[in-house]
């Protein structure tokens, strides 16, 4: 058994890593790597025996900008290990090894842990702290017309990708940036149908709509904007309420803030951070 790092452009080891990847979270991290998405800021700390990957867990560099203070963290990610080397330890020692490189250099770390790993996290010296849900009562009624980005569609992806290198901090009580090649993964797969362009704003937003609530899922823009803007901008019938699944740069007392209830999985941070008062990760910078 060997632990190796950083090995992104190592065919044979990358596609061990994916079948492990595929085989325990379903997640496709090739087509990912052919689409030019997996950059520098995603790195693999794993251990392997001849060729295969057995354990591992990925880094990505973010920036993150916290009641007007930019911070640098770094998001941990795709733990896993093969069924038959659980109980060793292999786990364990990889989130060591990245602590021991990254701890002194960075703010803070932090993951999104399920609850059947959080006795391992925890023996490894991160503390849960919990987020906030925003939403608001809003009616919206109209039929825009909003260009639909196809991410099958060169002009449309390239859109996209200048959008998600360049984008600003939305929010200075808590917004994240520098997180593309994370921007670019959601895009590929989860919100793929998703994606709308509003030319008049020159931003791109990511929305969908269940009965009479509207998620609005993430708004990328290259300028500072007016979220209330973007929201009057959105095609819609019929709304209610509006969900924003990142710290919406609103006033507070137009917002129900509530602490977010999450199923299988607890925000983690090493060392223990307050952060700020009210705030939500942005969804599509979740690894």
């Amino acid at each position: 058994m060997e632990f190796i790092k950083n090995y992104r452009d190592d065919k044979n080891l990358r596609q061990s890593f994916n079948a492990l990847s595929l085989d325990i979270f379903g997640i496709d991290f090739e087509s990912w790597y052919n689409a030019g998405f997996w950059n520098e800021n995603y790195i693999n700390y794993s251990f392997k025996q001849g060729q295969d990957i057995i354990s591992n867990v990925s880094i990505n560099k973010m920036d993150l900008l916290i009641d007007g203070n930019q911070k640098r963290a770094i998001q941990i990610g795709t733990v896993m290990t093969l069924e038959e080397q659980r109980n060793k330890g292999l786990a364990y020692k990889l989130l060591n090894k990245v602590i021991e490189d990254f701890e002194d250099e960075y703010d803070f770390l932090y993951m999104f842990a399920n609850d059947s790993a959080l006795s391992l996290y925890l023996n490894c010296g991160f503390k849960p702290i919990y987020e906030k849900s925003f939403s608001m009562d809003f009616k919206l009624n109209n039929d825009i017309k909003l260009k639909k980005l196809d991410m099958d569609n060169n002009k449309d992806r390239d859109l996209i990708i200048d959008f998600a290198k360049n984008n600003v901090f939305k929010s200075d009580v808590f917004s994240v940036k520098n997180n593309h090649h994370l921007i670019m993964f959601y895009s590929l797969f989860l919100f793929r149908d998703n994606i709308y362009y509003i030319k008049d704003l020159d931003v791109i937003v990511y929305y969908n709509i269940i009965d009479d609530k509207l998620k609005l899922i993430d708004v990328l823009s290259k300028k500072k904007f007016d979220l209330m803007d973007v929201i009057n901008s959105l095609s819609g019938k019929n709304i209610n309420k509006i969900e924003f699944m990142f710290t919406p740069n609103l006033d507070l007392n137009i917002l129900n803030i509530e602490k977010l209830k999450t199923e299988d999985s607890t925000l983690l941070i090493r060392p223990l951070n307050n952060l700020t008062t009210n705030f939500r990760f942005p969804a599509m910078s979740q690894a």
